[in-house]
């Protein structure tokens, strides 16, 4: 990661300096962000710490100061943990870390570590989540590529998967099998196998198979959510979220797909660049609050994308949590908005955007209507 753009960066949201810190791992923004080279074991406490000016520092034991060989900065080497605290009582002002009381995703340095630094009484401790959006999840013309391949990919897989249902009526675990089988083929990787659930258990949001699942029937609703992105380093995911009906589906399941389909339109009509995306989430979620569903409703309404399938920027949250972090250009997120119904259904419906100079483009394809398999 270029140390000028970091510092460029440090300024314009005015920063005094990021103090990246890593202990056994625990933190993989430190990695992402110093460099590490994979392999090399951090057993003790190491800090990278970039100033607004100046040269960074790679404050390392001395048992380990060859972790971070290679990466820019003046080494300081300590073993006493009097040692480690004069290097940290240099460092002043207002510091970014991995630190956020509001969103868990970005927030890796442990309390026990935040308590200590505010007790030398030199820092400020800030979220990092401003400079990480910036620096993780502002995607270059090679990544929107990436995306809108995968995304692309996606909408006709899904589309395929469920002729095969049609056609096959297969168990659960057929269907993921199949999916998986044509990432393989055509080059996609994925952090976890996609979701297929039928009947009560699409009202299950992470629902998990158990051996080789249900066995799909005529007359069941089916839901099929998957991701992938290519495979190789440096590209952007896409995740989708279809349902299909094996027969007629009832007046219950038209009107709640009525409303999460309006639900997804009123968010995507939100997205813009500056907009919190806590607000995004809010407009979305009021509008099946008013339509009586508020009871159904369980997680936020989407994601940050990026090379990670839940990224480092602005999620579309204010339920789980309350991102005020603002949208910016070039930049991907899922909209899902849902309702879940114990032991009848659930409905997810869930494409994804990207956000552009051009303007705000829907890419995975749109569902209008549950399809009649």
């Amino acid at each position: 990661m270029s140390i000028s753009l970091i510092q460029k960066i440090l300024a314009e949201v005015d920063l005094d300096g990021w103090l990246l810190y890593d202990f056994h791992g625990i933190n993989p923004t430190f990695h992402k962000i110093v460099g590490v080279p994979e392999g090399r074991h951090i057993t003790r406490r190491v800090y990278y710490w970039i100033p607004k000016i100046g040269t960074p520092w790679k404050i390392a034991n001395k048992i380990e100061e060859h972790v971070l060989d290679g990466i820019p900065g003046e080494l300081k080497c300590y073993a006493r943990r009097e040692e480690l605290e004069a290097f940290l009582l240099q460092i002043s002002g207002k510091v970014a870390m991995e630190y956020s009381m509001e969103i868990p995703y970005i927030s890796f340095v442990d309390g026990g570590t935040i308590d200590y630094l505010c007790s030398l009484k030199k820092m400020e401790i800030a979220s990092s989540g401003v400079l990480l959006q910036r620096l993780l999840s502002t995607l270059d013309e090679k990544g929107i590529a990436s995306h809108l391949e995968a995304a692309k990919f996606l909408d006709k897989v899904v589309r395929d998967a469920s002729e095969y249902i049609r056609n096959t009526l297969p168990y659960e675990k057929d269907v993921v099998d199949y999916i998986m089988k044509r990432f393989k083929e055509e080059g996609f990787t994925t952090e976890h196998a996609p979701i297929v659930a039928k009947g009560s258990n699409s009202a299950n949001p992470h629902y998990e198979l158990k051996g080789r699942g249900d066995k799909i029937e005529n007359g069941d609703f089916i839901l099929i959510d998957l991701w992938c992105k290519k495979n190789y380093p440096g590209s952007i995911y896409g995740d989708i979220t279809r349902v299909f009906m094996l027969g007629e589906p009832s007046l219950k399941m038209k009107e709640a797909f009525s409303a999460v389909r309006e639900a997804q339109k009123i968010g995507v009509s939100q997205i813009k660049v500056g907009a919190r995306g806590a607000d995004v989430d809010t407009a979305s979620r009021e509008y099946l609050e008013k339509r009586g569903y508020g009871q159904y409703i369980l997680h936020r309404l989407g994601h940050s994308i990026d090379t990670d399938l839940h990224g480092s920027g602005a999620n579309f949250d204010s339920f789980e949590s309350f991102d005020t972090r603002k949208l910016i250009l070039n930049t991907c997120y899922s909209v899902e908005p849902a309702l879940y119904f114990p032991g009848e259904f659930g409905i997810r419906l869930e494409h994804d955007v990207l956000l552009t100079k051009d303007g705000v483009h829907v890419t995975g394809g749109v569902q209008e209507e549950i399809i009649c398999l």
